[in-house]
């Protein structure tokens, strides 16, 4: 288990193996987890909270208006808790099992369709979203086969989503104790959108009616090519199938493209942009972004985190950016101080750019690299599962068999990697 903190700057903290505690503490921190069984704290600030692939990850936003994500790749039993702000809580591509607890404030929780999570609420005039939209039915009173309807049981609220006239914990949403006990007695609170949501239930706990949100800047495609495009403030968009083009303008945005091979363009704000399936095309724009996808990704101004598939182009732009993409790739740092991961698969071209960057390997079963540097002082750091870290330092001068070492050909170095004695360029660095 490894211990990751930040400072009360601006951080991106990224794990390694699981089983990790990372805390961004203060200032707007961009968290990514690795692996299972890992905790992140945002703290205070705009934070940005991301489990990545495995089990039972817990995330805490803290103070702030955060966006906190379920994981990836259909990561199950992953506890979201926003604290303190305006929170978005997103288990779109996570597995069953979840709990999502907003907290105070006017929270957004984005839900897939026919995955059970829980939704417990403690404040605020909160929205509900999953991925395939349901008209509201506010007036539809009864629950007869075949329409979707509310319901009430006790102090509870039914709602009835796959419409069968039948209300199950399993397949429909069920609001526990958002009624008065008597017609004298306020109910729980009020949620004010509930879009399509489909096995989950909802735990309202005290909230309140305060003065309605200003605006809830949120936009659903559909499995068609669609053009969204969104406001100044801050939002969130999904763009589900098609080839879609997807625009957040300002605000600190989260879009999201869903299947199919989809342009999205994050602007100013710090922002969020995942492409999901398909080859995208994505461009952070101004602000420190978040992009994560397969094919293009360009980060642009501010200190951007990219994260790219197989055969991927990554360019961080200018900033303090940190890379990482699977084989077959190029990652490109841009200018500024940037790090650049050479990830676990071949055949990747990293190129730092200007300034002082930092290219992670692994410390045992490295993969053919090339690294295209053209400028500042750079490091190469060697990386042990067990997070120990080994710099170029350590290297031995020989070249003899059994031993890491590094010699001169022309004008490029080549680092024995594989401790054979020989340096091959389809097989070293």
């Amino acid at each position: 288990m490894a211990t990751f903190l930040g400072t009360s700057s601006d951080d991106s903290l990224k794990g390694e193996t699981g089983n990790d505690s990372i805390s961004g503490l203060d200032g707007n921190d961009i968290l990514q987890g690795f692996g299972s069984n890992n905790t992140l704290d945002g703290g205070a600030g705009n934070d940005r909270l991301f489990p990545g692939a495995g089990e039972n990850n817990a995330l805490f936003g803290g103070d702030g208006n955060d966006y906190l994500d379920g994981g990836f790749f259909n990561s199950p039993n992953i506890t979201l808790d926003g604290g303190a702000g305006d929170d978005t809580l997103s288990a779109f591509y996570a597995n069953s099992g979840n709990v999502l607890r907003g907290g105070t404030g006017n929270d957004r929780y984005l839900l897939p369709q026919g995955r059970p999570s829980q939704v417990q609420d403690t404040g605020g005039r909160d929205s509900i979203f999953v991925a395939s939209s349901l008209s509201r039915y506010a007036n539809v009173p009864t629950l007869s086969s075949g329409q979707a309807g509310l319901a009430r049981q006790g102090t509870s609220l039914l709602i009835d989503v796959n419409r069968d006239g039948i209300i199950r914990a399993a397949d429909d949403v069920v609001i526990l104790d958002f009624f008065g006990a008597s017609p004298t007695l306020e109910g729980a609170g009020f949620i004010e959108i509930i879009d399509g949501v489909s096995s989950t239930a909802i735990l309202a706990a005290n909230l309140t009616e305060d003065t309605i949100a200003g605006g809830l800047n949120a936009l659903t495609g559909t499995s068609d090519p669609d053009n969204l495009t969104g406001t100044a403030s801050d939002d969130y968009i999904l763009g589900l199938e098609g080839n879609d083009t997807l625009s957040g303008v300002e605000g600190n945005d989260t879009l999201l493209g869903g299947a199919g091979n989809d342009s999205i363009s994050g602007g100013g704000g710090n922002d969020s942009l995942i492409g999901n399936s398909g080859t995208d095309t994505l461009d952070g724009g101004a602000g420190n972004d978040f992009l994560n996808a397969s094919g293009s990704l360009a980060g642009g101004d501010g200190d951007d985190t990219l994260f790219g598939s197989f055969s991927s182009t990554l360019d961080g732009g200018a900033g303090n950016d940190s890379l990482s993409a699977g084989g077959n790739s190029i990652v490109e740092g841009g200018d500024g101080d940037d790090t650049l991961s050479a990830g676990f698969s071949s055949g990747n071209t990293l190129r730092g750019g200007a300034g002082d960057d930092r290219y992670l390997f692994r410390a045992s079963g490295l993969n053919p690299i090339q690294i295209q540097d053209t400028g500042g002082i750079n490091r190469l750091d060697f990386v042990d599962f067990d997070n120990t870290v080994s710099t170029s330092t350590t290297l031995s001068l020989s070249l003899s068999s059994g031993s890491t070492g590094l010699g001169r050909q022309g004008t490029s170095l080549l680092i024995d990697i594989n401790q054979d004695g020989i340096a091959d360029p389809t097989q070293d660095v």
